[in-house]
């Protein structure tokens, strides 16, 4: 908490704030949350201005706790740019500072986050409707719909079988929860600890995957390819292919190690080895749930060994020889052109991938069918610039 703690009178002060909030008087909440802020951040102390930050951070909460999702995220971002006009790491205040943001990014509790049966709001109003929820889960390819990491900025999520009503709140929704995710793994990767950035984006994973089950799983996917917690990843995987054909499991466990793969930069040091890792940590764990004699599961064996080897021929031979298996799934192709681009180099002209012409194709495919919006952005927004590389 910053070493923080509210003096008697501040406390007094955010006790009248929550009055407000009870009062459902949200706009003049928001306005006394900032007001206070500023004030005891003008004081210029080092001590006022640790309880500046733990007056946003509690104010968040509060404003997520009675609903009010943007104006938490907007509490939220002003913390991120108080820490980054301060330099918080520089005093050592790191750790609390992304204790601070997590605690934010997970405190919005499912009646406030438009989870299916449950209420949200818009813009600091309150919601009031309501709806059901799936009972099988998405084809492997719904894994595929997501953003990249640091830019989550809109939401695309997965439609189908959910009310209009239930769908369109909940992606509102994620679409304000997704700036202040966006701001909180840019401001630490500035502070250049990859730590820091994995734990963010399995703090917003989990919460996704906790809030809304199936509703919105290629973006929880996304976020946990990127994080830290492979076996909670594990068991997402494992619980999505339960619920979906038993012919399914291999295309999900694909889609998986593939995304977290894709999920590395060329240009951050040490990130792909460490991406390679962490995929070859979530396949042994989907080996001891997934059909061990399925041509995918080899597949996946073998490549992340050719992957260790940086052997580009072996990628294409595999690319080659297990192409229908990999074709029950349109996108699987794609995301593997981009694993190659990132591990590998194929030789030929630049941009083309492992099947020539074939990944523009699919991409122009995908990107006017279902779905292909998002998969899109998974594949394009990390490090388009590194195409050139």
């Amino acid at each position: 908490s910053h070493n923080g703690a509210l003096p008697p009178n501040l406390a007094k002060t955010m006790k009248r704030i929550q009055d407000l909030l009870n009062s459902q008087e949200y706009y003049e909440a928001q306005q006394a949350y900032k007001s206070t802020y500023y004030r005891q951040r003008a004081r210029r102390q080092e001590g006022a201005i640790q309880q500046a930050y733990t007056i946003l951070k509690e104010g968040a909460v509060q404003q997520f706790s009675s609903g009010q999702v943007t104006c938490g995220v907007e509490l939220g971002l002003l913390l991120i740019e108080a820490y980054s006009e301060d330099k918080v790491p520089t005093s050592g205040g790191l750790e609390d500072a992304l204790g601070s943001l997590c605690h934010i990014i997970s405190s919005l509790p499912p009646a406030a986050a438009g989870a299916a049966g449950t209420t949200a709001d818009g813009a600091c109003t309150d919601g009031t409707d309501a709806d059901g929820t799936k009972d099988r889960a998405p084809s492997s390819s719904s894994t595929g719909d997501a953003q990249g990491a640091a830019a989550v900025e809109t939401q695309t999520g997965d439609p189908e079988g959910d009310g209009a009503s239930s769908t369109s709140r909940s992606r509102a929704v994620v679409k304000e929860m997704s700036r202040l995710v966006s701001a909180s793994v840019k401001w630490a990767q500035k502070q250049a600890d990859l730590g820091a950035v994995r734990t963010i984006h399995t703090t917003y994973a989990r919460w996704l995957w906790q809030t809304y089950g199936l509703q919105h799983l290629g973006l929880a996917v996304a976020h946990f390819s990127r994080g830290s917690e492979i076996s909670l990843y594990n068991e997402v995987l494992q619980s999505c292919a339960s619920q979906g054909y038993s012919e399914e499991a291999p295309l999900f466990i694909t889609r998986g190690v593939l995304s977290v793969l894709a999920a590395a930069h060329r240009r951050v040091p040490g990130l792909p080895l460490q991406q390679l890792e962490q995929a070859e940590a979530l396949f042994k764990l989907c080996q001891g749930w997934g059909p061990a004699d399925a041509p995918l599961m080899h597949f996946l064996e073998l490549l992340l060994q050719a992957l260790r080897l940086r052997c580009a021929p072996l990628v294409r031979l595999l690319s080659e020889r297990y192409k229908p298996s990999l074709a029950a799934d349109a996108g699987l192709m794609a995301i593997l052109n981009k694993v190659a681009s990132i591990y590998v180099r194929i030789p030929g002209r630049q941009g083309r991938g492992l099947m020539g012409g074939l990944l523009g194709d699919l991409m122009k495919g995908m990107a006017g069918g279902e779905g292909g919006g998002g998969l899109n952005m998974l594949l394009m927004s990390d490090d388009d610039e590194d195409e050139d590389e």
